[in-house]
């Protein structure tokens, strides 16, 4: 009798981990994916009925009707604004983007010959990628100020550049932006090609040495072909988050001067919120999410493609 008591639990705790090997994806992920559901796929389809509507908090008579393409007709042939928009954010791509792929590229490959040197300056290299863009635009807001900014004091005390404001000139404001955005994200590249260079395996490497083939030879014909899918992937989630660079630009200058900075999340936060037209503004949204897809997708298939060559 008490042989079978003991094996009542046993056999239960027996037929429980059995359950658990089984199903363990299910019950590890089934979670994860249930909050990620909730998180981003149930708002992401309010939005997409939303941008189907005319409802707007400020325009009267405007209460969630269906109007079928008309946002996205508006977006793509009529709104002047969301174009200039559109057009300053390339600006920013291609000011941004190659600036910090090149710097990060290079940082990386100094801590990667550098060897043990790399363990004390890499903790310090990610501060800037670590902290929050609103931290980051605060910081930079401060030391750009005219008045009490250190950065920004000097600078308008130059005769032959005649700026009064960094923060206040059109022109000033854009680089601004476009070098906060490159002080904070290049040891993001940094790190992901460093890490992509030690994963590199090292018998290509030895042969070429023993064959004679210089250094820049080297670099050149194996090392950035190697690199080349951490390179992508680099490239992929920074071409995605410099669409969503909303926080800290909304802190250094809202969007101005005379939307000198408005970048498409800018103008998208004013659409919906400032002018309250939160239909059109989820339009242009959508229209955002699929010119982001289809540029990772090319940039993707490109790549994947000389993999393969």
């Amino acid at each position: 009798m008490k042989a079978a008591d003991r094996s009542g639990p046993d056999s239960w705790h027996t037929r429980l981990a059995h359950f658990a090997d089984r199903h363990f994806a299910k019950l590890a992920l089934g979670p994860i994916l249930g909050l990620l559901t909730i998180a981003a796929v149930v708002p992401f389809a309010i939005m997409l009925v939303l941008s189907f509507t005319d409802f707007s908090f400020n325009l009267p008579g405007h209460d969630g009707g269906f109007v079928g393409f008309a946002n996205y007709l508006r977006g793509v042939l009529q709104d002047q604004r969301f174009h200039a928009s559109l057009w300053l954010q390339m600006i920013f791509l291609v000011c941004t983007l190659p600036l910090e792929f090149l710097f990060g590229l290079w940082i990386a490959i100094g801590l990667w010959r550098s060897g043990a040197v790399s363990k004390q300056v890499l903790p310090l290299l990610a501060i800037p990628m670590l902290l929050a863009p609103v931290t980051v635009g605060m910081i930079w807001r401060l030391l750009l100020h005219g008045d009490y900014g250190p950065i920004g004091y000097y600078v308008s005390r130059i005769p032959s550049l005649q700026i009064d404001s960094i923060l206040g000139s059109p022109a000033t404001a854009f680089l601004a932006v476009v070098f906060v955005d490159i002080w904070q994200w290049t040891p993001f590249f940094a790190v992901v090609l460093l890490a992509g260079l030690h994963s590199l395996p090292k018998e290509p490497f030895q042969a070429a040495m023993v064959d004679g083939a210089s250094r820049s030879r080297v670099f050149w014909t194996l090392t950035i072909p190697l690199l080349r899918p951490a390179m992508t992937v680099a490239l992929l989630i920074r071409l995605m988050d410099s669409f969503k660079e909303f926080d800290k630009i909304f802190v250094l200058t809202r969007g101005g001067p005379a939307s000198a900075t408005e970048l498409v999340s800018v103008y998208t936060w004013i659409v919906s919120f400032e002018h309250g037209e939160l239909s059109y503004g989820s339009a242009v949204t959508v229209l955002i999410y699929l010119m982001i897809y289809f540029a990772s997708v090319g940039l993707f298939w490109t790549a994947r493609r000389d993999w393969r060559s």
